[in-house]
């Protein structure tokens, strides 16, 4: 599944650990990168599912930093418009909006989000 390439691609380039990363909506009061997949572009020869991006830590400064390391290290400059490998995969990245802030929600947390598409072989 994607959301687990992504999972070990982050963990591998320190960006997050496993711990870190959760599959859904997390009400905790930890810091937290959330992974999921939110639709998908139809397509006969190759997978394209729509992934949101999330970081919630009680820091700002850490918040802002950790989003933009993790867009930085999925949608490299000197890969614009090429794919990267990820697991072993092929997957070229088009992010649909830079990071952006979202909310301060209820456990106080600083929320940035961003939003993906990831297009690979089925």
């Amino acid at each position: 599944m994607i959301l687990d390439d992504l999972k070990a691609f982050l963990i591998a380039n320190n960006l997050a650990t496993s711990t870190e990363i959760k599959f859904d909506f997390d009400s905790s009061n930890t810091n937290c990168v959330t992974l999921w997949n939110y639709g998908s572009v139809p397509s006969d020869l190759a997978s394209r599912p729509t992934i949101q991006i999330q970081v919630k830590n009680l820091n700002l400064a850490t918040a802002r930093t950790k989003i933009q390391a993790i867009y930085d290290a999925l949608y490299p400059k000197e890969q614009f418009q090429k794919g990267i490998l990820i697991n072993n995969k092929l997957m070229h990245i088009k992010p649909n909006q830079e990071p952006f802030f979202n909310e301060k929600d209820a456990s106080e947390r600083y929320c940035y989000i961003f939003n993906i598409t990831v297009t690979t072989n089925r």
